[in-house]
Parts: C-alpha cells; sequence; structure tokens
C-alpha cells in the first residue's frame, strides 16, 4: 500500500518516481540508484534495512516522526506554488530500468503527458461504465503495471493488491471468487497459467477484458483462452517501455476465426500516436512488406537516463512530422495487412521478451563473460517445445582451464542479475558455432539436454515421489531424482507457479518462495505441509494491536466536531427462514475473520490511532436489533428502515469500539427480510463491501449447512 500512495504522490509533487524491487541483487540496486541519483529515496524501516548503502536521503514513511509530521501536511492536492519548480507536461513522469545491450540497465524516462495520454486512452479503450475492478500480480518495477493501477483509481475504481505469495494462485482464485475484477493486465506466460489453473466454467457469462502484453501472443493460445472464458473480451496490447506500456491494440472475441493465422495483429495506434513501417532508408513500405517498426506521437519517452548516444540512436528525427519532432526505432520487425492492421513479426536484433520482461542477451553475456575460467559466453532463448520460451547459456572455457561450474555461474549470475534473466540451463561447448562471416551461428547451438541432469537417488518417502513426478511431468523429463534442483532441470518462475499449483492438488502444500528456497525434491518434501495439515487458526496475536492512523483517520481529526456517525451502510435480502440466531452466528464469523471490524479509536489531544482488539471482543448478539416487519411492504417498509437506520448510526461509537451495527427486519419465517448493516467510515469504504458481503453470504451458507464457516484469507486487498 505505501508503495501505491508514494507513487500517487511524486506524481502529484511534479517529480518521478523510479521503482525499486528488494528482491533484485543488491549489487543491481546500488547500481540503479548510482546511475539515477535519486533526490530522496522513499522507504520503510523494515525495507530500508535490506537496501544497500547509496548516498541518497532516506524518508521512512513508517517512522515516528515522518508519520507526525504528515498529519501536519493540508489534505489539498499541490499546486505549482507548492512545487520546486511549476510542473511541464514533457517533465519525467517515472523511470523504468531495462535490459541494456551494452551489459548495463539503462533508465527510461517517462513523461508525464505520455503517461496522462496512455491512462485516459487505456480508460476509455477497456473500461465500460460499471466501477473498474482491477487485480494487481506483478512487480511495481514493471511498466505492465501501470494499466492495473492507474486506470482503475482515475476512474474511481478499485484495485486489488495481490500478495506476492503465488501471485497467480491468487489472481486465479480472486476470478474464480466473488470480488468480480472485470479488468486484468497479463502477458502471455501468465494467460498460460490460468488457461491451466481456471476452473471450468468459472468466467461462463463474465464480461472481463482482459489486456495481454509483454510479448507475443500465440493463436492457439487464444484458442485455449477463450475455451476457458467464452465471453470475455481480448486485447493484444503491443508497446515497448520507451512508448508507455501500450501504443496500439487488436481485439479478439471467442466468436472471431483464428484457424489458418500464424501471426496475431497488434492493431491500430493509440490516440495522439502514429506508427510507421519503414525500410532501412526511412521510407514506408506497401502493406504485406516487412519493415522495422517506428512509433511517434505524445507516449514516446524523453529517452535514456544519462545516455545521450543511445538516446539518439534509438529517438530519431521524425521525417514525417514537424520539424524537431522524433520517433522512437522500436527494433522490431512487422507489416500492414490487408485490414489496415500491424502484425509483429519478430526482432531485427538480440533483444528477447521471457514472461513479459525484455532482456538484452549481451547483459548476460557481458556477467557471463566476467565469471573466472570463462573464455566465451553467448545467451540465447529457446523454443524447444512450442509454447515453452526457455533462455539458454552457452560457454566456452579458458584453455587448459577446469571445468566450469554450471551451479557457481548460476550463483554468480543471481547475485548481478534479476530472477528473470538467469537462465534456465547451461551448456558447455568446446567453442561457439560461427557462420561463415565470422558471427555466432544461432541456430547450430545444440539444445540442452536436461535428461542428462536428472536421476541419481531414488525417492525415499511418499511425498519425495510425489515431487519427483511432478517435476517430471512439469519439465518434460523421463525422470527426476530426490536430489536434483528445479533449476538446475529447466524450472523457472513460471512453472514454479504450476508446481505449486498441481502440488496442492495432490494434497502438498507448497509456495513459489519455497521452491526458489529450497530447490530439490528432497528439501522441498521436508519443509511441505499436508493440505490438511494448514486449516489452523493464524498464530495467536496476528492482526492485533495498534494500527497505523489511516488517511481517514487524519482527515476526521482536521475535520473537527462529532465523527461517531459517520458511517456507510448497505441494505441486504436475508433468505426466508432467517432468525437472529443464525444471522448473529454468521455476522461473528466475518467480525471474528476481519480484523479492521474490531477496530477501536484512540483520541488523543494531538494525534488519533486505532487498535484491533483480539477475536470474540465483539459479540454480534449485542449488535444486532431485531425489527418486527410481518407485512411490511412499499413505503411502509421504507419508513420502518429509515426510522431505524438512524437509531443505527447514532449507536456507533468508535472510542468505545462499537464499528459496526445491525439491525433484522423480521418479515416471518416463509418471507425473505431485510438486513441492514451500518459500519463506521473508519473500518469500511466502498471497495469494502465487495469483501465483506461475500463473506457474509458464504459464513450464512455454512451456518445453514451445520459447518464452521472458513472464510478466505483477505490478503492485501
Amino acid at each position: 500500500m505505501e508503495m501505491i500512495v508514494a507513487q500517487l504522490a511524486v506524481a502529484k509533487a511534479g517529480a518521478a518516481f523510479l521503482p525499486v524491487d528488494p528482491e533484485y541483487p543488491a549489487e543491481r540496486i546500488a547500481y540503479m540508484l548510482a546511475d539515477a541519483r535519486p533526490a530522496l529515496l522513499l522507504t520503510t524501516v523494515t525495507v530500508g534495512e535490506r537496501l544497500p548503502k547509496a548516498d541518497v536521503t532516506r524518508l521512512l514513511l513508517d517512522e515516528a516522526a515522518t508519520v507526525a509530521a504528515l498529519t501536519e501536511c493540508p489534505s489539498s492536492g499541490p499546486a505549482d506554488a507548492d512545487r520546486v519548480r511549476p510542473l511541464v507536461p514533457a517533465n519525467p513522469a517515472y523511470l523504468i530500468y531495462t535490459s541494456g545491450s551494452t551489459g548495463r540497465p539503462k533508465g527510461v524516462a517517462v513523461t508525464h503527458a505520455g503517461l496522462v495520454n496512455y491512462v485516459r486512452w487505456a480508460a476509455a479503450e477497456y473500461c465500460s461504465d460499471e466501477p473498474v475492478v482491477a487485480p494487481l500480480h506483478t512487480p511495481l518495477g514493471f511498466d505492465l503495471t501501470k494499466t492495473s493501477l492507474w486506470v482503475p483509481l482515475i476512474m474511481g475504481g478499485a484495485v486489488h493488491l495481490i500478495d506476492e505469495d503465488s501471485p497467480l494462485e491468487r489472481l486465479v482464485s480472486l476470478l474464480a471468487g466473488p470480488a468480480r475484477p472485470n479488468l486484468v493486465k497479463l502477458t502471455p506466460a501468465h494467460m498460460e497459467v490460468i488457461c491451466r489453473l481456471l476452473p471450468a466454467e468459472a468466467l461462463a457469462g463474465r464480461r472481463i477484458c482482459f489486456v495481454v502484453g509483454g510479448e507475443a501472443l500465440a493463436p492457439a493460445l487464444v484458442r485455449r483462452f477463450f475455451a476457458v472464458a467464452p465471453h470475455a473480451r481480448l486485447v493484444n496490447e503491443y508497446g515497448p517501455t520507451e512508448t508507455v506500456v501500450g501504443c496500439s491494440i487488436a481485439g479478439f472475441a471467442a466468436t472471431d476465426p483464428l484457424d489458418g493465422l500464424t501471426n496475431l495483429p497488434i492493431g491500430r495506434p493509440a490516440v495522439n500516436t502514429r506508427l510507421y513501417v519503414l525500410d532501412a532508408r526511412l521510407r514506408p513500405v506497401p502493406p504485406g512488406v516487412p519493415g522495422e517498426l517506428y512509433v511517434a506521437g505524445t507516449q514516446m519517452a524523453r529517452g535514456y537516463l544519462g545516455r545521450q548516444a543511445q538516446t539518439a540512436e534509438r529517438f530519431v528525427a521524425c521525417p514525417f512530422g514537424p520539424t524537431g519532432t522524433r520517433m522512437y526505432r522500436t527494433g522490431d520487425l512487422a507489416r500492414w495487412n490487408a485490414d489496415g492492421e500491424l502484425e509483429y513479426l519478430g526482432r531485427v536484433d538480440d533483444q528477447a521478451k521471457i514472461r513479459g520482461f525484455r532482456i538484452e542477451t549481451g547483459e548476460i553475456e557481458a556477467v557471463l563473460a566476467a565469471h573466472p575460467g570463462v573464455a566465451q559466453a553467448a545467451a540465447v532463448v529457446r523454443e524447444d517445445r512450442p509454447g515453452d520460451r526457455r533462455l539458454v547459456a552457452y560457454l566456452v572455457p579458458e584453455p587448459d582451464g577446469v571445468d566450469v561450474a554450471h551451479a557457481a555461474v548460476r550463483v554468480r549470475l543471481a547475485e548481478h542479475l534479476p530472477e528473470y534473466m538467469v537462465p534456465a540451463a547451461f551448456v558447455t561447448l568446446d567453442a561457439l558455432p560461427l557462420t561463415s562471416n565470422g558471427k555466432l551461428d544461432r541456430r547450430a547451438l545444440p539444445a540442452p539436454d536436461f535428461g542428462q541432469l536428472s536421476g541419481g537417488r531414488a525417492a525415499a518417502t511418499a511425498r519425495e515421489e510425489l515431487l519427483c513426478g511432478l517435476f517430471a511431468e512439469l519439465l518434460g523429463l523421463p525422470t527426476v531424482g530426490a536430489d536434483d534442483s528445479f533449476f538446475d532441470l529447466g524450472g523457472d518462475s513460471i512453472v514454479s507457479i504450476q508446481l505449486v499449483s498441481r502440488a496442492r492438488k495432490a494434497g502438498l502444500l507448497i509456495t513459489p518462495r519455497d521452491v526458489f528456497a529450497h530447490k530439490t525434491v528432497a528439501a522441498l518434501a521436508a519443509v511441505a505441509e499436508a493440505v490438511e495439515e494448514t486449516g489452523a487458526a493464524e498464530e495467536a496475536g496476528a492482526g492485533i494491536g495498534e494500527v497505523l492512523p489511516t488517511p481517514i483517520v487524519h482527515w476526521l481529526r482536521e475535520r473537527g466536531g462529532p465523527v461517531d456517525g459517520f458511517s456507510q451502510s448497505m441494505l441486504v435480502q436475508a433468505p426466508a427462514g432467517a432468525d437472529t440466531g443464525r444471522l448473529a452466528a454468521a455476522l461473528q464469523a466475518v467480525l471474528d475473520h476481519h480484523d479492521g471490524l474490531r477496530m477501536q479509536l484512540e483520541r488523543k489531544e494531538n494525534s488519533w490511532g486505532l487498535e484491533t482488539t483480539p477475536v470474540g471482543t465483539v459479540s454480534a448478539e449485542e449488535l444486532i436489533t431485531r425489527v418486527e416487519a410481518v407485512g411490511l411492504d412499499g413505503e411502509g417498509l421504507r419508513a420502518v428502515i429509515g426510522e431505524h437506520a438512524r437509531a443505527a448510526w447514532r449507536r456507533l461509537a468508535p472510542e468505545a469500539g462499537v464499528m459496526v451495527q445491525a439491525v433484522w427486519f423480521d418479515a416471518g419465517p416463509e418471507q425473505s427480510g431485510r438486513l441492514l448493516l451500518v459500519l463506521h467510515h473508519l473500518v469500511v469504504d466502498g471497495v469494502s463491501w465487495r469483501i465483506v458481503l461475500p463473506d457474509l453470504a458464504a459464513a450464512w451458507e455454512a451456518v445453514v449447512a451445520g459447518r464452521t464457516p472458513q472464510l478466505e484469507p483477505v490478503g492485501t486487498s
């Protein structure tokens, strides 16, 4: 949550933000901070302790002094008078580091005008009249997240923050559950996993807009997707980081004929964007003829921070616009089809895309070549099985040197590069194959034989036997030994998610984090839990105690005056035959599950705070008021509801921990009654109802069936 607030705050201040993933290797983080030279580092106490030392001022957002200072700040948005200098559209809005062909990552500076243009266009293109609900499931250092984050926020919608632990599994649960997101941003690799994990008919009748970007989209994957989500809208979005997330789109529906297509179109340009397919002399080529794709217009970035030569190489003068305008040379091959839409055909250089991440193999090769004992190195993306793209490294040892241990090379790469840039396999060669003109012959590079790496000790326990089978099945190997490493055999983060899902279905609970930490079958089997063993209550004291003041707390304090009745309410229809006792039992399950509903306001002279009380301290029976409503309908029922609604919000007492009131309008055993829920605004907002009401319904069904209600974890939604 702090990361979201920080991005919005920096943007409103007129500055540029640089997202830094604390999971990156320390050396890469240090490089980014030294290269970008930020004026301020926004972080928290816990995360700040993990970051490398850098010559930059730090602001710890959860430090007591910072929290106190923020309470004194105005609640209005900043204007130019509040900024260091006036904000103009060409100012940088954010910086994203991409892989560099020279071996050094480079920061792409995106402008405020470019970000605004994309978000406005995407909001109009992807969002219908209903409120936008979008899940955010990818790291915030990935520009793909701008769609899931900024579009709902400017539309007054909701963003579901999905926990980093098993993000795609949690996304699938969200899609199949009651939250009903209607805008989902994915890469094709994410889409592949969703097609495998999503239960049949889970999206039947659901009109969800799925926006797919990051890498080429295959027709076969689209067909599998529509088999799972027949009523969804699918948008193929194209756009390099240098053109703000997406600069062209093509839309598809389940009824579109895809048979016979080898390339799906990437469509037509975004608003205020121009696309050109040019030859080597910058002349437009006819429809059907391949050429290099160039992009011009508002969404084009300023260039690469501190890289004048690279900026001049990729951001070139535009011969089709006014003097002084530029266009971005994408390095992508494309052509116009007969329908006037663009088709993506591949790259003109060694740049590649893996799971939506842009990778310059030259950066990987530079780290490989620096490893002791390596004379030459090459890195390529292979697709030896359809749809299974893997990064493979080829090593040539120094003459008369010792064998290069692949495990040691992997460790070195992991210390310098993000996880998605570490190859899935390593192959040692006597020499790299060359073409007749002395260049690397990529077609002659042999496919890695993962089968040679598998085997060894057989499984000794039932858990090891299960995991050996799952390893072999997912990695396409005949057998796997108990001491074999998942990643040495070609596994990656996407396949690890599939492993977690298959293991859970087989009754064994592990997480993707476990896979990365323990790697081998034996080590994973030792930390795995049986699914039935995980139903125990959460750790005692979890979620209890002092809570950092939320923005609404500060607002209420600044507002002054009485705040007890400041609330939101919802009137819901209850099933026929409902009674006070069972309704209280269902409501009690919700109160016990959602810690926020048990909060208590502490008002002090100079500060206000919140504290969460333990489970059981708030009694649903004491909160429910029964009202006789037999025979009432129309105006009569509305009048009674209005009278008791006013009485209910007067009973709210946040300082006494009374944040919830419920009124049961009992229409008799044969009729559907009404349940009025009144919640103080300190514990509820418009998004919260989408969680609380489905949980109440699920708890009611469990109570009626005589079961103990088991509600899904809320995570960080």
